[in-house]
């Protein structure tokens, strides 16, 4: 074969690689959204830590550095948008608003746009069902923000740019197991951002 032909041969390769590479990654995309559902805007994978997952699905829980673990264990659930379906960020303040979850041990976890743990040195990165110790009837207010303010729970964002929350229900209830879309999680209002202008 000639140097043409080589060449010919190494593009067309070339570009057969980028767009399975690309096919894929848009496969995984897909696969993260047909099988989750939720109480809207909280999502959850269906198949997460079941044998039925397929593939593209094992491919997301992988690329979003959960360890799934089978329902009964523990369900999860994910979200990056406000009350108002506007991304999260570390630049704005925020209320998260909920009641105890229906479970033995609960959390709801901050991660930043790479899916870590922000990285600052707050030792702030969640609250879970301890530190709101006999508020989960009636309910607990915690403020999401670079620096503390007067509510009694504080998540920090500082250092964690786009942002998502991750709730997890440890040992949850046969109901919650049976129908994840009907567990009531916690609201998430915008109340200002560095521009120091009050949220819409």
């Amino acid at each position: 074969m000639r140097l043409g032909g080589w060449v010919l041969s190494l593009g067309l390769a070339g570009l057969g690689a980028l767009s399975g590479a690309a096919a894929t990654a848009l496969a995984v995309e897909w696969a993260g959204r047909s099988d989750w559902a939720g109480p809207n805007p909280w999502q959850t994978s269906l198949l997460a830590g079941a044998r039925a997952a397929d593939p593209f699905t094992r491919a997301v829980i992988a690329r979003s550095s959960l360890l799934a673990l089978n329902r009964q264990e523990t369900i999860y659930f994910a979200r990056k948008t406000d009350d108002a379906g506007q991304p999260l960020d570390a630049k704005c303040t925020y209320l998260l608003s909920g009641k105890g979850l229906p479970a033995r041990w609960w959390s709801y976890t901050l991660y930043d746009e790479a899916h870590f743990l922000a990285r600052n040195r707050d030792n702030a990165p969640s609250i879970d069902a301890s530190r709101v110790a006999g508020k989960g009837a009636e309910g607990f207010v915690a403020r999401i923000s670079n620096v503390p303010g007067p509510e009694p729970f504080w998540i920090s964002s500082r250092h964690s740019g786009r942002f998502e929350l991750v709730a997890r229900l440890y040992n949850p209830t046969a109901q919650a197991q049976a129908d994840p879309r009907q567990v009531e999680l916690a609201s998430i209002t915008k109340l200002a951002c560095q521009d120091g202008k009050p949220a819409p």
